[in-house]
């Protein structure tokens, strides 16, 4: 299961893609209203047929991306207040790799130290799930997002975006938004960033 939350902004991407909402989630298997209600529930197979879907059906194969874009900690719901009350980044990003099973079941979030790195990264578990390239480039958004959230200060030049899927066609979109080190074809999904 996928807590709708984000997904939320999926029929007004459409809209502004030129695409009908309603079609395009009737493609995916839900009904109209299923991404009304932030706190509802729809499968997590069905939220990777529906980015697959609007990507093919905008002709934006980066459409993933652009709703990753509009992540950040508020639209993670009470763990996105949990990680605001945190003490500290790290215990931030704790709490949502604790707790984002709430939120999602068939992926997870966690951290991999790596010397004096760390990745805050996401991987898809469950099997068979359409629509990964969508997802996977919507976690690294997010992730991003996040970190800029938690340290509104920080030099974001100083880390690496690493993305699991081949390179795209049109690298363009990944490097007006992430501005920083994007690579991709790569073992893990997320955001390496220095220790301190």
């Amino acid at each position: 299961m996928q807590r709708v939350g984000f997904l939320a902004m999926v029929p007004g991407l459409l809209r502004d893609l030129g695409s009908e909402p309603a079609k395009v989630l009737a493609a995916a298997g839900l009904q109209p209203e299923a991404l009304d209600d932030p706190e509802g529930m729809i499968p997590y197979s069905s939220m990777g047929r529906l980015l697959r879907i609007a990507a093919e059906q905008t002709r934006t194969p980066h459409f993933g991306l652009l709703i990753g874009q509009r992540i950040d900690t508020a639209s993670l719901g009470l763990i996105g207040a949990l990680m605001s009350d945190a003490p500290s980044v790290g215990a931030a990003l704790e709490d949502l790799a604790a707790h984002q099973y709430r939120n999602a079941r068939g992926a997870l979030i966690y951290l991999l130290p790596h010397a004096d790195q760390v990745l805050f990264g996401y991987a898809v578990y469950q099997n068979g799930i359409e629509g990964s390239v969508q997802i996977y480039d919507g976690a690294a958004a997010a992730a991003l997002n996040i970190l800029r959230d938690l340290i509104p200060s920080a030099d974001l030049s100083l880390v690496d975006i690493q993305i699991c899927h081949t390179t795209p066609k049109d690298i363009t979109p990944y490097q007006r938004y992430f501005q920083t080190r994007i690579h991709f074809g790569t073992e893990h999904t997320g955001v390496l960033f220095p220790k301190d």
